[in-house]
């Protein structure tokens, strides 16, 4: 994991500005830019995240959880920005567990099913699978907050 820390702190910066230009289209249907604010320091945190849609929920999978640090932050509920496909979204994002977590890692599964082959489980797979993958991920769900859901609406 320490190799991979520089790594990420070379190529985050360059993919938040890749999906802040015009070429966005390449990653936006897979990848968005969490911005989130450290629950213990205050500080900002702006990362590139895979996530997959279900419904008006935005679901983001951190995959060996235990060498990072973000989901911590939404451990009982948080506040968040979400920039997708160009488009900001405030939402409160809750980490899940139980049945709620096995059906989002079913979601997210059927819309990375590369990600199932890392994590021994298929969407359509055996339930023993897919909980023996749920041991090894944390999901963080996140929500549009109520007046966001009401702006849409009426946009719509």
């Amino acid at each position: 994991m320490r190799r991979v820390l520089p790594l990420l702190r070379l190529a985050n910066p360059l993919v938040r500005g890749v999906l802040a230009s015009p070429g966005r289209r390449v990653l936006d249907r897979a990848l968005l830019v969490l911005d989130y604010r450290g629950r213990r320091t205050g500080r900002r945190f702006r990362i590139p995240v895979m996530y997959a849609r279900d419904g008006d929920r935005v679901l983001v999978l951190a995959a060996r959880p235990e060498a990072k640090q973000w989901w911590r932050t939404f451990r009982g509920g948080a506040p968040a920005t979400l920039t997708i496909a160009g488009r900001t979204l405030r939402a409160d994002g809750e980490l899940l567990a139980g049945a709620e977590k096995h059906d989002a890692l079913r979601t997210y599964l059927a819309r990375f099913p590369r990600s199932g082959h890392a994590l021994g489980a298929a969407a359509d797979g055996r339930p023993e699978e897919l909980h023996r993958a749920a041991t090894r991920v944390a999901i963080v769900a996140f929500a549009p907050r109520a007046r966001d859901r009401r702006a849409d609406v009426e946009a719509a």
